[in-house]
């Protein structure tokens, strides 16, 4: 393989080979850097769904990034290999340095003996590695193979974690009864050398063993052979440190016990108490020395003897005062233990954080009870939704009869019932059976919450309005016309306040159900919950964090502390994806906050092409006419804004720099762009010249967004984010608005035919997104074009065909306009797994046989959900260490 170039890669040397494959030191010839590739065996990734499952799970290791964690730049393959690119790390491995003077450098044999570490590099190496497994587990991965070999330790003493992601793939329980290597088996926890399912605890249980080796220069469990080790490891105990080697602590001893304790119940919980302890085992021990050497001095001085008629008196205040501190500790409430556990969702209901349902996308998937028992999340089945409930008191998830379709569940005060959203509809179901009641009609709404007196505040899209109804049914009654587009509603204590997110003003306000009238908070934030009595958590830029909040002057106090990383946030709104029960229970999906993708092209025959572009959170797009430039959104910094790619020449500027800009659209003759801005404090439509000469023009100040340009230039259709409706707009100095395609349904995605004489759109008037077709001008006509769900339409420029997509499935339907105007049945282009965040994410070359579409890079696993009991005690313990 040396001096051959897989990819854009060049091999340099074979760097050592191992059960996963072989590792060679290669070039980026693009990047010109230095990297490792490991070129999988294929017996390890199988096909069909393993191989996917492998993907995926190697998708999500590669979205970490930790000083402690060795970076993967990409996944591909080639010659029908799977390969891993990732950083090339100058240094050792842990192996190595214990195995030093064993001959030859051989590994480490189970009751061999290494050289030992010194105690104060080994408590470092292992604090390092417990900081990067614990960035890991708070995005909900495992290593599941943690071990001396796969731990490097950099020149400069940094700790590398390497091939995260893998083990799982490998099936290392399954390889175990197959036969693997003895250094492999003699670290797995005794559950995962019986084939069980593993969390994050089997993890500990390794890094115990790494520090015992480290500390010993031996293994815990010893054996001749595998099946010997596996015995030491499910019925036999280690030999204390303090018998092995001298100058080891005692509470060393307890702190090994407990990561190598057989029932992962038992042991540490969470990887960060480890380190925690062997730091307050190192304080313990300076103490106890300092007192050694004063009591040591103290004994030199001459005691005058008159101190013997005090002895009494002494001993009676020093007996009082440890009475009044036992009595003090006694009375003081003991604090209960924080948890960390996952709970695994089945393949065939994993939850659905982008969502497929009609108004679904970019929303809360998941709710917790107050008493935090149960949970209730949108499981995605097979393109669609439906509830499922978890009861943390059980093992298995259960479908909510009546619930297809459904999107952001909320519980009532009662834990009882729950309510949703589906179709155009707020429902409400019991847990204890029965079918869904229908409260009222909701337009694709964004969040809802349930107060004590059953009253159930939510947000209509009929402008983003708030309103609320009576759990039991009846009118709705309008809170407040006050301007705003409001997200994500949550009841205060008092049950009359509701604090909200604005969309456009990026702030939290509360808003009160009786007058209507809003306060603003100054907090930059979203998915507020009022929690523990006295702190508002939020999500700000992909983590929570949390202030003191008073709840009965409504005023926030103190200042933002960053309480949890690693959960997942939907891009489009800044949903997290996330639930606090009364009780302190957090549940969350891990993830990422920045969902980057690249821009791919697809092409007809299945050909997948990747654009030299860097990988960025992208938006909306749309490619020039002549299909040589692109405009696309890229969030940065807080802000969207919209940069111009020219494709052929592989460059790339940014388009807007004033305020927040988006939705661009392409004048017909490729020389203006059209976009939606809030540079003048309130969103607006303006074009500018896409050689960027001059400023932008302002030309209507509206809430809605451009779609699409007449083929004359003269029309620019917009989407309102108020009404829902398509309006048009006169490109020329009146400017004037008015409505295009009315309905009290949802009607988005407008598209001018290539020869001006149609609109496409989608409507949801009967229950789910289709794609429908008017004339233009419209007469009130109407040619249904999808039959089982569409959106997004595109008009091809080189065949009489509409393109739109479906869930996953991209589609193509056909026409003919004489006599009148057609469509055949449509037929399924392509199926895949591209990024789709509630927006137009795709384009088609003019020529009509290449698609450009996003392929997410950080996408995280779905299949689990990560739980937090007793979370209220963390998140005090880390607000009041930080002082205002």
């Amino acid at each position: 393989m040396t001096g051959k170039t897989i990819s854009h890669y060049r091999i340099l040397e074979e760097l050592g080979r191992g059960g996963m494959g072989i590792v060679y030191k290669a070039e980026d010839t693009k990047l010109k850097r230095t990297v490792a590739l490991k070129f999988l065996s294929s017996n390890l990734v199988g096909g069909g769904e393993e191989k996917k499952r492998f993907l995926r799970e190697a998708q999500a290791a590669a979205a970490l990034n930790h000083p402690n964690i060795a970076t993967i730049h990409e996944i591909d393959e080639a010659d029908g290999q799977l390969f891993i690119a990732m950083e090339f790390i100058e240094g050792k491995s842990l192996q190595h340095l214990i195995n030093s003077p064993l001959e030859g450098g051989a590994a480490l044999a189970a009751g061999g003996v290494g050289r030992p570490l010194p105690l104060d590099k080994a408590i470092n190496y292992a604090t390092q590695t417990a900081a990067g497994l614990q960035a890991a587990h708070e995005k909900g991965i495992t290593h599941r193979d943690i071990k001396s070999a796969n731990i490097m330790v950099t020149d400069k003493g940094q700790i590398k974690i390497m091939d995260f992601g893998l083990a799982k793939l490998a099936n290392l329980s399954k390889m175990t009864q197959l036969g693997t290597t003895l250094g492999t088996a003699a670290y797995m926890s005794p559950e995962q050398a019986r084939g069980e399912e593993t969390d994050h605890r089997a993890d500990i249980w390794s890094l115990g063993v790494v520090l015992y080796e480290m500390i010993s220069g031996q293994m815990p469990f010893k054996g001749d052979y595998e099946q010997a080790v596996i015995y030491s490891i499910q019925n036999e105990d280690p030999e204390p440190l303090t018998a092995l080697r001298s100058g080891v602590p005692i509470a060393l001893d307890g702190i090994i016990a407990k990561a190598l304790a057989k029932d992962a119940s038992t042991r540490y919980q969470n990887v960060e108490e480890l380190p925690a302890d062997l730091k307050g085992m190192e304080l313990d021990s300076s103490v106890r020395s300092r007192v050694s050497r004063v009591g040591a001095s103290q004994k030199t001085k001459k005691r005058p003897a008159h101190w013997k008629r005090f002895l009494p008196w002494g001993i009676a205040a020093i007996t009082t005062y440890l009475a009044i501190m036992w009595w003090i500790e006694v009375q003081r409430p003991t604090p209960l233990p924080v948890n960390r556990w996952n709970i695994s969702l089945p393949e065939s209901a994993l939850i659905a954080p982008i969502g497929t349902a009609p108004g679904a996308v970019g929303q809360p998937a998941l709710a917790i009870s107050p008493d935090g028992s149960k949970i209730v999340y949108v499981a995605d089945i097979d393109g669609t939704t439906q509830l499922y409930l978890r009861s943390l008191e059980q093992f298995q998830v259960i479908p909510i009869p009546g619930t297809e379709d459904a999107y952001y569940p909320f519980f009532a005060p009662d834990g009882q019932w729950v309510g949703f959203f589906a179709g155009n509809e707020l429902k409400k179901v019991s847990l204890a059976g029965g079918a869904p009641v229908s409260l009222c009609s909701v337009p694709n709404s964004k969040g809802a919450t349930w107060g004590a007196d059953d009253k159930i505040v939510f947000v209509s899209n009929e402008g983003q309005k708030l309103w609320w109804i009576s759990a039991s049914g009846g009118a709705q009654q309008l809170i407040t016309d006050e301007p705003g587009e409001y997200l994500w509603p949550e009841f205060l204590p008092d049950g009359e306040t509701v604090i909200v997110n604005d969309y456009w003003a990026r702030k939290l306000f509360l808003v009160f159900v009786a007058s209507g009238k809003k306060k603003a908070l100054d907090i930059d934030g979203s998915n507020a919950k009022y929690v523990a009595n006295e702190y508002l958590v939020y999500n700000k830029d992909g983590r929570l964090e949390a202030m003191g909040f008073d709840a009965d002057t409504q005023v926030v106090t103190g200042v933002p502390v960053p309480v949890l990383d690693g959960i997942r946030i939907e891009s489009l709104f800044w949903a997290a994806q996330c639930a606090i029960s009364g009780n302190g229970t957090l549940v969350y999906l891990p993830g990422v906050s920045e969902q980057k993708s690249n821009l791919v092209w697809l092409e007809k025959s299945g050909r997948v092409e990747s654009l030299s572009y860097p990988a960025e959170i992208y938006g909306n797009f749309q490619l020039s006419p002549d299909g040589q430039r692109l405009a696309i959104e890229i969030f940065q910094g807080g802000k969207r804004n919209v940069w111009l790619y020219n494709l052929a020449r592989q460059s790339r500027f940014k388009f807007t720099l004033k305020g927040t800009n988006s939705y661009a659209v392409w004048s017909p003759d490729g020389k203006s762009i059209a976009f939606n801005s809030d540079r003048t404090g309130q969103p607006a439509i303006f074009v500018k010249s896409a050689d960027r000469k001059g400023e932008a023009n302002l030309v209507n100040e509206t809430d809605s967004w451009p779609s699409s340009w007449s083929p004359d230039g003269k029309v620019l259709t917009l989407n309102n984010f108020g009404a829902g409706d398509i309006w048009s707009l006169q490109m020329d100095s009146t400017g004037t608005l008015q409505p295009l395609i009315e309905s009290p349904f949802q009607e988005w995605a407008a598209a001018f035919s290539t020869d001006g004489h149609w609109v496409a759109y989608a409507s949801d008037e009967q229950g789910q997104y289709d794609v429908y077709v008017q004339p233009y001008p419209t007469t009130g006509e109407t040619v249904q074009v999808s039959t089982t769900g569409g959106e997004a339409p595109v008009w091809s420029q080189s065949s009489n065909e509409l393109f739109y997509r479906n869930g996953r499935k991209w589609m193509a339907a056909s026409f003919t306009t004489s006599p009148t105007l057609s469509f055949e049945i449509p037929r399924l282009l392509f199926e895949g797994n591209y990024l789709n965040i509630g927006g137009v994410e795709y384009d088609v070359s003019p020529d009509g046989q290449r698609f450009l579409l996003l392929k997410s890079i950080t996408e995280s696993s779905h299949t689990q959900l990560n739980v937090v009991t007793n979370w209220f005690d963390e998140l005090k313990r880390k607000v009041a260490g930080v002082k205002p």
